[in-house]
């Protein structure tokens, strides 16, 4: 449990730093739609931190033999844990002077920028202000879970304040995902890992076509007609249709960018 208040914490902070002096809207319902990801996140990691301490406790008390196979686990389940912390709170750390600057959280196609873009935005955003955010959202990841730690061993309320934690976080989870779509975001809602995550894999169909159809829309490609659809000569100005083909050859030799 020490972890996932930890959790709370930084994630929350982080947050707090990055969104500073940049909120996307002044709405009430803003904070709950902008941490609503994080508090997902914390919900499940302070639920497997839980259900971990139970095995671990269960495991004390049964028979030699069994005991020994269920520390095993229980240790492995424990590391596993810490290293999914410090994957979290790395990639909460490392955005705070990535979104106070880009406006957005690290994403894949931000991470295939390697070479000399990806060096010099790092150095473009190697500040002393964003230098001493992630120092601060790190020592706080550190902190936080050793004051709680020692704090529990003098106390007994830890069942209560894991309980007290999953419904906190999952009640602001299940809200502000509700009201996320009413209230502007600017993408600044997305968490460091729902961004990796949600950028990792296509989110755009490819649709084969034939010759030279990528000049059409695509709903004519999808009907078959897209030859059909290129009116021509006197039926282009019956039709509407601009008669573009006088620029047939006019960016020849440029560079050209196409806006889908």
């Amino acid at each position: 449990m020490p972890l996932a208040i930890g959790l709370a914490a930084t994630l929350l902070l982080a947050r707090v730093l990055s969104l500073w002096g940049r909120m996307p809207s002044t709405s009430w319902l803003s904070p709950m739609a902008l941490l609503w990801q994080d508090a997902a996140i914390v919900a499940v990691f302070a639920v497997l931190s839980t259900w971990s301490s139970r095995e671990g406790r269960a495991a004390l008390d049964r028979a030699p033999g069994e005991a020994r196979a269920s520390r095993f686990e229980y240790a492995s389940t424990r590391w596993m844990l810490r290293a999914s912390y410090l994957v979290l709170v790395a990639l909460a750390a490392i955005n705070v002077p990535v979104i106070r600057t880009l406006g957005s959280p690290i994403t894949v196609p931000m991470l295939r920028a390697t070479g000399g873009p990806l060096t010099d935005s790092v150095v473009h955003v190697a500040t002393l202000g964003n230098i001493l955010a992630i120092v601060v959202v790190l020592g706080v990841s550190v902190i936080v879970p050793f004051a709680v730690g020692v704090q529990s061993l003098a106390t007994s309320h830890v069942t209560s304040r894991a309980r007290t934690l999953i419904v906190s976080a999952g009640a602001l989870a299940v809200a502000g995902a509700l009201v996320a779509p009413r209230v502007p975001t600017a993408g600044l809602e997305r968490s460091a890992l729902v961004a990796l995550a949600s950028t990792a894999f296509p989110r755009v169909r490819g649709v084969a076509t034939a010759g030279d159809t990528w000049r059409t829309s695509f709903g004519a490609v999808r009907r078959g007609d897209a030859q059909s659809t290129r009116p021509s000569g006197a039926d282009s100005a019956q039709s509407g249709d601009a008669d573009l083909r006088k620029l047939r050859g006019a960016a020849t030799g440029r560079n050209v960018l196409l806006v889908v």
